[in-house]
């Protein structure tokens, strides 16, 4: 093999390597994802059998698109290994809780709702609010409260309480 058709490949492959690695560099932001935290975690036992958790979350949208909410749902890992998944309620739901029951404070931000656009590089703050049930002592067994938040595009994010 001539020396020169050597070097000649060398400088073909990097060249390659150098617009590929650009194309993925300036598309790395396209995936449709949302990043985010649960910021505050506020419970109250309804009845001997069920409980109400408000959970305070901030999510932001890194993509290039726009991410539209389809669905929210919440699970908890119990103590046990078990997921129990929760049932959502309305933001009217929830303010007349925060009415009934002042011991649970001020409601600081809207319920994440269906519908709900996040623009890209946005962040907001929200609030999903569910019913568990189970006793007040057994949710603060939990190993994790996950939050499920599905676009239109069935892009599923999934936020994660650290404890």
């Amino acid at each position: 093999m001539n020396r020169q058709n050597v070097v000649v490949g060398l400088i073909a492959l990097l060249l390659v390597g150098g617009v590929v690695g650009g194309i993925l560099f300036s598309t790395r932001h396209n995936k449709l994802q949302l990043t985010g935290g649960v910021l505050k975690v506020r419970t109250y036992q309804v009845d001997p059998e069920n409980i109400v958790v408000f959970a305070d979350i901030r999510v932001s949208n890194p993509s290039t698109q726009q991410f539209v909410v389809q669905d929210v749902k919440v699970a908890l890992d119990g103590a046990d290994g078990n997921r129990v998944e929760g049932e959502t309620f309305s933001e009217t739901d929830a303010q007349r809780l925060f009415t009934y029951f002042p011991v649970l404070g001020k409601k600081y931000n809207p319920n994440l709702m269906i519908r709900q656009k996040i623009n890209s590089n946005e962040t907001i703050d929200r609030m999903v609010s569910v019913r568990f049930p189970g006793t007040e002592s057994s949710f603060a067994k939990r190993k994790a409260l996950r939050i499920l938040v599905t676009d239109v595009d069935r892009t599923t994010t999934e936020i994660i309480e650290k404890l």
